[in-house]
């Protein structure tokens, strides 16, 4: 997998992947940080990994306690990191086009 690299890096955790820093191992690349709680059951993570599709997400999860697991229930796109700001341009190609 060929990886463009942006020229500045921002060394914010939560949407940093190898697409954005060189000190990154493409191929075990991930991380999943929880950024909140919603309500009992559920939960909010940012997502960020060379792997995942979109690189950067943001989930919620409610377990499941027939499962004994969580489940997702909700994944967010987003174009702008909601803890630095940086403009993730690795998701371009999995936001959808705004209808005009």
């Amino acid at each position: 997998m060929k990886i463009r690299r942006q020229q500045k890096i921002k060394d914010c955790k939560y949407c940093k992947t190898a697409f954005t820093d060189p000190r990154l191992d493409p191929e075990t690349d991930f991380q999943s940080i929880t950024i909140g709680n919603t309500d009992k059951g559920f939960n909010v993570y940012i997502d960020a990994g060379v792997v995942n599709n979109p690189p950067v997400s943001i989930k919620v999860f409610m377990w499941r306690d027939d499962l004994r697991q969580n489940v997702t229930v909700a994944a967010i796109t987003p174009h702008y990191c909601p803890m630095c700001g940086r403009k993730i341009a690795e998701n371009k190609p999995f936001l959808r086009k705004s209808k005009e």
